[in-house]
């Protein structure tokens, strides 16, 4: 179901996210005033479904987490959710997921000392999390490795 709160200030962070104004967004998504924009994030006023699509496409986040369905902004690969399927406790899992897809992974990204981070947030995980934490680890590993090798592949073609 649409959270109207959370669609208003997803989109608010979405946008100051990207560095982009009202008329920016507007004009990049097809509306005609950037007003409607602001009615958006204000709450005041709800897109269309054509709207809501272009805007998921524009930030490149689903439906699902624009409207405030979940807290994960991009679908979960059929592969991840075959390794959350195998673990004891997907929801953690998942939790731990955005939290390094959302703030964390920003963050992560604009420092320079993240392995540092990285090793103090496994500091306090007991050994059935390591355990999983060890598991998708080589799950990325492997995903990383068959991009590469198909960019390679493509590349020859």
């Amino acid at each position: 179901m649409l959270n109207k709160g959370k669609f208003s200030k997803r989109l608010k962070e979405l946008r100051k996210m990207q560095g982009i104004s009202t008329r920016s967004l507007a004009k990049a998504i097809g509306l005609k005033s950037h007003a409607a924009i602001t009615q958006f994030e204000k709450g005041t006023s709800m897109p269309a479904l054509d709207t809501l699509v272009a805007l998921a496409g524009f930030f490149e986040v689903t439906l699902d987490y624009l409207v405030g369905m979940t807290d994960f902004p991009q679908a979960i690969p059929d592969k991840t959710k075959k390794l959350l399927e195998q673990t004891e406790n997907p929801e953690a899992c998942i939790t731990i997921l955005n939290q390094i897809s959302n703030e964390k992974f920003q963050e992560l990204q604009k420092r320079t000392e993240s392995p540092q981070i990285i090793a103090e947030m496994i500091m306090g995980l007991d050994e059935k999390s390591m355990l999983e934490l060890y598991m998708f680890l080589r799950y990325l590993h492997i995903r990383q490795a068959l991009v590469e090798t198909d960019a390679i592949s493509a590349d020859r073609i």
